[in-house]
């Protein structure tokens, strides 16, 4: 009786201590919980996280090389996709830098493509297109807007010195050697002025002064004859004197001319080519055969002189102009000058 009255207790006593340690246990058992549904919101959470901010993978096809991971290539900056903003490329680039004409636009206007007149225009600034034009580069040509016409007729006028002649792309080529001195420079900066001021913007130009063998320059290349481009040769021009002495050499001058492929040279001089001492008139008649062969390029010639005689200077000058379908004028140091 006992044994069996000892086990009926046992049970009892098992109630009493659960119910008497009831509320520790519950709270262990809810601390449990509360745990575990922390670690797995943690580790559910840090997943989630991790997915959110992976970097996004660059395809293959425009992922740079020795840049910073995930850089891509920038829009409309060429090939180069580390190259800066475009603005910091422009030459004295500051706050007035938006003020500076586009060089790709004077391009496109002084050098239509395959140098000829533009593929959709009016009248007779219209062409048929050929090769690379708006249809692709294939060659397709965009319709003709009216009859076409030679690009000599619809190429602006130029003037200087009383000598015209058509062309978009002007170079003026000028003695400023010693003998020039006095009224004859004064008289040609002033004519220089006025033939530049008579461009229009669609018109490039640039303007070498020759006196030795090393000429000054007004620009190594074509300038769009807009008010910009006046304002620097004005400035130019009023920094620029004349140094009595020194030869009379126009062949480097020339060389930098034929350079920026001009269609049309205004040549001036008012005596023979001197260089040590020496005439070269017969050398320079040589060096401009040989620098436009193609006979692209017309050179109009003007002396600068007091007479009309025959002197083998002037003889130079018209042979240098009929060489190249050009125009010879004597432009005396009088108030007259020869058209």
């Amino acid at each position: 009786m006992s044994g069996h009255k000892s086990q009926q207790l046992a049970p009892s006593r098992l109630r009493q201590l659960l119910l008497q340690h009831s509320p520790i246990l519950s709270s262990l058992l809810i601390h449990a919980m509360v745990l575990l549904l922390a670690f797995t919101t943690y580790t559910v959470g840090k997943q989630v996280v991790a997915r959110t901010q992976e970097q996004a993978i660059v395809p293959d096809a425009v992922i740079v090389q020795g840049v910073e991971v995930g850089a891509i290539p920038k829009p409309s900056l060429g090939a180069d996709p580390t190259r800066a903003a475009a603005g910091a490329d422009a030459p004295d680039a500051a706050s007035e830098a938006w003020k500076k004409p586009s060089r790709g636009l004077q391009a496109a206007v002084m050098n239509p493509p395959g140098n000829v007149n533009s593929t959709i225009g009016a009248g007779n600034n219209s062409r048929e297109g050929a090769g690379p034009g708006l249809l692709g580069a294939d060659g397709a040509s965009a319709a003709p807007f009216g009859a076409p016409a030679p690009v000599a007729a619809t190429a602006p006028k130029t003037m200087f010195m009383g000598v015209s002649g058509n062309a978009k792309k002007i170079i003026y080529v000028c003695d400023a050697s010693g003998s020039m001195v006095g009224t004859r420079i004064v008289k040609l900066k002033a004519k220089l002025a006025e033939s530049v001021n008579q461009l229009i913007p669609v018109q490039g130009f640039s303007v070498i002064l020759f006196k030795d063998e090393r000429p000054t320059v007004f620009s190594n290349e074509l300038l769009a004859a807009n008010a910009v481009s006046r304002q620097k040769f004005k400035a130019f021009l009023d920094g620029f004197d004349v140094h009595r002495g020194g030869d009379s050499d126009p062949r480097p001058a020339l060389r930098l001319a034929f350079l920026q492929h001009p269609d049309l040279i205004y040549f001036l001089t008012d005596g023979d080519f001197v260089l040590r001492g020496k005439n070269i008139n017969a050398p320079v008649i040589e060096e401009i055969r040989w620098l436009n062969r193609e006979k692209h390029v017309r050179i109009n010639t003007i002396a600068v002189s007091d007479e009309d005689s025959d002197s083998d200077y002037l003889k130079t000058l018209k042979t240098i102009a009929a060489d190249s379908g050009g125009t010879f004028a004597i432009a005396p140091s009088a108030q007259q000058a020869s058209r």
